[in-house]
């Protein structure tokens, strides 16, 4: 499953609790991403990466990641749309074995976004 945005060469991208964010301000503090991301779930670390003008959100879990993913992608923060995708993530099994993820994300993807 492939995704536009994300870091450069990432690649291929599967639904994880990491979220990277592109396309910041340089205003944006973590404050800012704290106050936009924490009403999906449980933060357990922000990384901002200022001069990159992107960050890392870290949630407790991937469901969290995945509504805050789908509510704030292309979000206005400081008058930039946001982009978001999933971190990378080093999978115990080969990616070609990940379609039960597909599935998943796709799921996820359609009850999301009929509330």
């Amino acid at each position: 499953m492939q995704f536009s945005g994300g870091p450069r060469n990432a690649g291929q991208f599967i639904p994880c609790k990491n979220l990277w964010i592109g396309n910041l301000s340089e205003e944006c503090s973590e404050d800012d991403l704290r106050r936009e991301f924490g009403a999906f779930g449980n933060i357990e670390h922000i990384k901002l990466l200022s001069m990159k003008n992107c960050a890392f959100v870290n949630y407790s879990a991937v469901d969290e990641a995945l509504r805050a993913r789908n509510a704030l992608q292309g979000h206005m923060i400081y008058g930039r749309p946001i982009r978001i995708n999933f971190g990378r993530v080093r999978l115990s099994v080969p990616l070609s074995h990940s379609h039960a993820l597909q599935h998943y994300f796709t799921d996820e993807t359609k009850q999301t976004s009929s509330h």
